[in-house]
């Protein structure tokens, strides 16, 4: 069997969710370009804004889907920069807690706004129904197909 010929299920759609990916992240990344920040580092703090502040490391790692050991190297850069800060937990000390400092806060605001700018750009022209069917299908895609 050739790749041509893997048949209809996935002809092609594999390839389409993979662009859709690339061209987001890219436009993504232009918004963020002003601010120098990357992707990885702008959603290290939107995903420390929704688990909450104090939230640990390996949590968010897998939140963003991304190891451990790759956080750590965006934490060190972002700290550097004074965005975040870690801090060990009281329960707990192995375990660090990541939190915002002022800037990272006033970072995340900008952030906030760029993620909007590019979702209206990526997202025009479809309905809340089409919007609202397309999450699912890939909340349903994304919650039982994670790589091992």
């Amino acid at each position: 069997m050739t790749f041509n010929n893997t048949g209809p299920k996935d002809q092609g759609l594999f390839f389409k969710v993979a662009r859709v990916h690339r061209l987001t992240m890219k436009l993504f990344g232009k918004h963020l370009a002003a601010f120098g920040i990357t992707t990885g580092q702008a959603s290290v703090l939107l995903h420390l804004d929704l688990l909450g502040e104090g939230a640990g490391q390996r949590r968010i790692a897998e939140s963003m889907g991304i190891e451990p050991p790759t956080l750590v190297v965006m934490l060190k850069k972002m700290e550097q920069r004074e965005l975040v800060v870690r801090k060990h937990c009281s329960a707990d000390r192995r375990n660090k807690g990541l939190f915002f400092t002022h800037s990272g806060k006033e970072l995340l605001s900008k952030i906030v706004a760029a993620h909007r700018a590019t979702s209206d750009v990526i997202f025009d022209g479809l309905s809340a129904e089409e919007l609202d069917r397309t999450q699912r299908l890939l909340e349903g895609l994304q919650g039982h197909r994670t790589p091992d």
